[in-house]
């Protein structure tokens, strides 16, 4: 097996690899070709980089793409673009290869290049999330004007599912919501003897704010994660091929049922946890602050705006159109095994927590401009 020596320019002999170091110059020599490569490879690796200062290939005889490859790697790791002396030949065969960098990718890339492919991998993410937002809301406007053609049976199954079957876990987060409100408010207001408009905050905080939010996130870890889950699976069976070879599109059949089905189920679950949340308030001010359950419902009238309540209903839809829209995005999305299916699962959860609270936050805003 040959080895790295270090010689005088004058000695340099048919090897394929000399290290100078009084001018810290290494020359390339010899057949740099494929039978060499593990050879070439494991030397170059060895190599320390610093006692590197200018790299030799005139004198190369004999190159193929495998030994550039190598080479090109080499002179990456030294953040050299090209040697500082070549033969016409090397230059030629180097010019050939740099036309398809993106098949030679340095195993130490620059991390300003990682932060690049990384930041360009998400933006590119975003633009196809986009699109896919878009035709949902296309499809829906559209088949809103065509109910005829609604898969009513899917859309009922849809909301049985995310509505019906979710109220257990909705009405005791809400109960919960309640009871943590009028607790904190209670406690504050008690001791300025302020103890009715433990009512107002309950019901303008929880109907307006606190409900769909918490209502919308138990949602997106309940049914945006099934959604991505089904999707998922029945890609990985091949469901979804099957599908388009009869003639059945999948984003007809299978998206829209469970967006729509989703946006008809938000708003009740909305509704019946804004009930619950105000029984879960009027518990702890009767317990703790002797607030009769008539005189909680008289101020309930007196104080409360039903902007508030509408505010949090007109929230709901479009809550469950980004839920259900993201989780069946993240479903098309999953390919190879079931570990994907998991991981996709996950991203789905997260992304819609994130939007469902970005979405919540822009809706305050426009809302407290207008003087809503």
């Amino acid at each position: 097996m040959q080895k790295v020596k270090t010689i005088d320019t004058g000695q340099l002999s048919q090897d394929m690899i000399y290290l100078e170091k009084e001018t810290k110059t290494l020359f390339l020599l010899g057949e740099w070709q494929i039978v060499n490569a593990d050879f070439l490879e494991t030397t170059l690796g060895n190599l320390d980089l610093s006692s590197i200062k200018n790299v030799d290939a005139s004198k190369i005889t004999y190159l193929d793409t495998a030994g550039m490859i190598i080479a090109r790697k080499f002179f990456d790791k030294l953040g050299k673009q090209k040697p500082d002396a070549e033969n016409e030949a090397f230059k030629k065969l180097r010019e050939f290869v740099s036309r398809f960098d993106t098949a030679v990718i340095p195993e130490s890339a620059p991390a300003k290049k990682k932060s690049q492919t990384l930041f360009r991998s998400w933006v590119d993410g975003f633009v196809l999330f986009v699109s896919f937002f878009g035709e949902t809301v296309l499809n829906i406007i559209r088949e809103s004007f065509k109910p005829y053609l609604w898969r009513i049976k899917e859309i009922g199954k849809q909301v049985e599912q995310t509505g019906a079957r979710a109220l257990g876990i909705v009405g005791l987060s809400a109960f919960l919501v309640g009871l943590v409100i009028a607790y904190q408010v209670g406690v504050q207001i008690e001791k300025v003897g302020a103890n009715i408009f433990i009512v107002d905050m309950i019901s303008i905080s929880s109907m307006r704010e606190l409900v769909p939010l918490i209502t919308a996130i138990i949602v997106a870890g309940r049914s945006g994660s099934s959604y991505t889950a089904q999707i998922g699976v029945m890609k990985i069976t091949e469901e979804l091929d099957a599908m388009r070879v009869l003639g059945f599109e999948p984003f007809r059949f299978i998206v829209l049922p469970r967006v729509l089905g989703l946006m008809f189920a938000m708003p009740l679950l909305v509704f019946f946890a804004d009930m619950i949340a105000m029984a879960g308030g009027a518990f702890v001010a009767n317990v703790q602050l002797s607030i009769s359950y008539n005189a909680f419902i008289e101020r309930f009238y007196e104080a409360f705006a039903m902007k508030h309540f509408y505010i949090g209903m007109v929230k709901a839809p479009f809550f469950a159109l980004i839920i259900a829209t993201i989780g069946c995005y993240r479903g098309f999305q999953v390919a190879g095994d079931s570990q994907s299916i998991g991981i996709f699962t996950t991203r789905s959860v997260v992304d819609s927590i994130f939007a469902v609270i970005f979405c919540d936050a822009i809706f305050s805003i426009i809302l407290t401009r207008m003087d809503i």
